[in-house]
């Protein structure tokens, strides 16, 4: 029973974790913003996620397909760290998205400053935000080589041997 109970609160301990919780949070925004582009229209971001992908790829992927391209690589990282599958390729994918998430400062703009270079528009404001992103990424990153905490062996006291007879 005293088992039991410590590797009950052992599995609590090790969901609710910073670095657990953080990568969860980050896969709940994923997911949010990934849903929204796959139903047109739904999305604030599309439009300029679209046309940015246009600029990127020099027109090969342009419109809804670029969208949806989008959204399954969103939904992939959303997945993967939800479910704390916190690896080396997920975070680079993660990486990669938000290195693109500052593709329209560069390809547009006028629709990010009001005054350049530091008076951002909404959207200049949306995209900069990314950098608490890409910061909480770079400690999922470098947590990722750090050895996980083993399961503490239970000593029974002797006050507790009388427990689960």
């Amino acid at each position: 029973m005293v088992k039991l109970v410590a590797k009950k609160k052992y599995a609590m301990k090790q969901f609710f974790t910073p670095k657990r919780l953080l990568a969860f949070t980050i896969g709940l925004c994923y997911l949010w913003f990934g849903f929204l582009k796959f139903v047109p229209g739904l999305s604030p971001a599309e439009a300029l996620a679209g046309d940015t992908i246009n600029v990127l790829t020099g027109g090969i992927i342009h419109g809804r397909i670029a969208i949806v391209l989008l959204a399954i690589w969103e939904f992939i990282v959303c997945t993967a760290l939800v479910l704390n599958i916190v690896n080396k390729t997920v975070l680079w994918l993660a990486f990669v998205h938000m290195a693109c998430t500052f593709l329209p400062l560069v390809f547009f703009p006028s629709l990010s400053f009001s005054t350049a270079p530091f008076g951002l528009s909404l959207i200049g404001q949306y995209i900069i935000k990314n950098l608490v992103f890409i910061s909480a990424l770079l400690y999922l990153y470098q947590e990722k080589g750090k050895k996980q905490e083993e399961l503490p062996h239970v000593v029974k006291s002797k006050s507790l041997e009388h427990v689960g007879q």
